[in-house]
């Protein structure tokens, strides 16, 4: 019985060891090689073996919450379309919307709360969205004409510059440190 006990730890050592060489060598260099996207159920894996009571927690919490998020971005996408619709002014000025939605991968989201050290009300970014507006030719032509019914802001709206912060994450830093755009 005793043997049996050594044998399953030693298992489960050699299991953990491998997870960990995984995390710290393969997954850095697959990464750099730009195959990251294909090692996604490795690093799931690694997680999973050296943390295996955290891993199940956080998943279980994880699967609520994905399917509250493709709620939340499913009716997100219903609003839009019906504002879209609602502006004829808008309507006008636009050749197609592209609405996109995602929720925070399991793997991600263990990472922020395990490596980050932050409890799971401080992850705030499980949901994304994201709207590309095609403008057509004369949409933008007309961009600071009167919609009869909205006025120029309502346009804004949807076409305005986007915040700083939705800038591309490899945007590069003045000698300040304030962040500014690639070229």
């Amino acid at each position: 019985r005793a043997r049996g006990q050594a044998a399953r730890t030693a298992a489960l050592a050699r299991r953990q060891q491998r997870a960990l060489q995984a995390l710290q060598l393969h997954l850095p260099l697959a990464h750099a090689l730009g195959l990251g996207a294909r090692f996604q159920e490795l690093e799931e894996l690694s997680y999973k073996a050296i943390f295996p009571e955290s891993y199940a927690q956080i998943s279980h919490w994880h699967s609520k919450l994905d399917v509250q998020g493709q709620i939340l971005i499913a009716t997100a996408r219903k609003k839009i379309e019906d504002a879209i619709a609602r502006r004829p002014g808008l309507r006008r000025r636009i050749r197609g919307v592209e609405i996109q939605g995602r929720t925070k991968g399991m793997v991600s989201v263990f990472k922020k709360v395990f490596r980050k050290n932050k409890t799971r009300n401080q992850v705030l970014d499980l949901v994304g969205l994201r709207v590309i507006v095609t403008p057509t030719a004369a949409g933008s032509e007309g961009v600071g004409e009167e919609d009869e019914e909205h006025g120029e802001e309502d346009w804004r709206l949807f076409a305005g510059p986007p915040p700083p912060l939705a800038l591309a994450p490899a945007a590069a830093a003045d000698h300040e440190g304030a962040p500014r755009r690639r070229r």
